[in-house]
């Protein structure tokens, strides 16, 4: 998976968290950039589970991207 790849999966899985909470927000919400703390914590919980399952530093894609965009 690609970095961008990546980062998507991890914000569909922060909305999932999100919606399980009673939540809903737009489809191009992005939790990476939210300030409410239980947006926050979706995207959190988000980074864990990557981390856990895949192995995966979602933190570090996202950083990545953020350096590519900037160039």
């Amino acid at each position: 998976m690609t970095a961008e790849e990546i980062v998507k999966k991890a914000n569909r899985l922060a909305r999932i968290f999100y919606q399980m909470q009673g939540y809903e927000v737009s489809d191009d919400f992005k939790f990476y950039r939210a300030h409410h703390p239980a947006e926050v914590g979706c995207w959190n919980m988000a980074v864990v589970a990557f981390d856990e399952i895949e192995g995966t530093d979602v933190e570090d894609c996202l950083a990545q991207l953020e350096e590519d965009e900037a160039a």
